[in-house]
């Protein structure tokens, strides 16, 4: 079958879910040596917009042990259902609900203001990961859709990174910088370490049932960091989502 029609399939049935419930597993190394571990089991009801998660997570940063864990049950739409910018805000940053909201309503005129060359050249961007995914249908009607950042043309995987560097420039104009040295921060550290990564390669891997239902989403994001002058540490980050269907 045509893996758009698989994909389109896909995100149908993903629409029509009254429950959405998984779990998130996240673990990074350097150097074989574990420095990141993250759990979120998390439950979201897409009509009324309740969410559940139950969060655990302990990050090394150079040398110093953070963990943290947590269970949070929220509201994440509005009265007209629309989701609740200031909310999310909240998680990543502090910065409160109106200054979330403006920040994203000045992202969003500032895409509609890009040049139709820019919107041209995120459609080529779109068109060239998607003509690069792999489809894999097995024998009980199940699939199996994977992208390897290997098997790419150069000059896509560049068109790639840079998307990727406005959206880490973006997340460092609306957090203010990255605090390396707030222990609060540590996140943002980790994703600035993501970011700077030399040789980066990365791989998708998506399971789908016969229902079209997805099981699990898998992408291994691997790279190395000039540490010193005189030594390169091997980064490795392994990221795993379970659906319950």
């Amino acid at each position: 079958m045509n893996k758009i029609k698989v994909l389109y399939d896909v995100v149908s049935v993903l629409k029509n879910k009254e429950v959405i419930k998984g779990a998130v597993k996240v673990n990074g190394t350097k150097d074989k040596k574990n420095f990141l571990s993250f759990t979120n089991e998390f439950e979201k009801n897409t009509v009324t917009g309740l969410t559940k998660a139950k969060i655990s997570s302990e990050i090394d940063c150079d040398g110093k042990k953070v963990k943290h864990e947590s269970t949070t049950e929220f509201n994440c739409t509005c009265d007209d259902g629309r989701l609740k910018h200031g909310l999310f805000m909240k998680f990543h940053g502090g910065h409160g609900f109106h200054e979330g909201r403006s920040e994203m309503l000045k992202r969003h005129a500032e895409f509609r203001n890009r040049s139709f060359k820019d919107k041209l050249d995120g459609i080529s961007t779109f068109l060239g990961i998607l003509s690069n995914i792999k489809l894999v249908e097995n024998a009980d009607n199940s699939s199996e859709v994977s992208f390897n950042s290997q098997d790419i043309p150069e000059e896509l995987k560049k068109k790639i990174i840079d998307k990727h560097s406005q959206m880490h420039q973006q997340m460092r104009e609306m957090h203010g910088g990255f605090c390396e040295d707030d222990s609060n921060n540590n996140h943002h550290k980790f994703f600035k370490e993501l970011h700077e990564l030399k040789e980066k390669s990365f791989v998708f891997n998506m399971k789908i049932n016969e229902n079209r239902e997805i099981e699990s989403v898998n992408i291994i994001v691997k790279g190395n960091q000039n540490e010193a002058a005189d030594r390169v540490e091997d980064f490795e980050l392994d990221a795993e989502i379970i659906f319950e269907n």
